[in-house]
């Protein structure tokens, strides 16, 4: 019998017997745990990946060291790591300057 989230989740795959769910949220548990979901949507954490989306200077820090992420073709790639703009500060033997 499918886990009931498979059902409305179309990256559910089997695998060996067993059903895959690419991304799980917390939506796809509140369909059998309604009070752990309401619970849990109150604490911070479950807002952690939202406010981190949403900081301008975090995904700036972020692509600078790891790049973009580039989706094609229903696979992600990941694009190189791009430097700030402007000019970059000369290392000298104390430090930045």
């Amino acid at each position: 019998m499918p886990h009931p989230a498979a059902t409305e989740h179309p990256d559910t795959y089997e695998h060996n017997g067993y059903e895959i769910h690419t991304v799980v949220t917390p939506g796809d548990c509140r369909i059998c745990h309604v009070q752990e979901a309401e619970q849990y949507s109150r604490n911070i954490m479950a807002h952690a990946y939202k406010n981190l989306a949403e900081n301008k200077v975090y995904n700036d820090l972020e692509n600078t060291i790891l790049g973009g992420l580039e989706r094609k073709n229903g696979r992600i790639a990941i694009q190189p790591a791009t430097p700030p703009p402007g000019p970059r500060p000369a290392i000298t033997a104390m430090g930045l300057s």
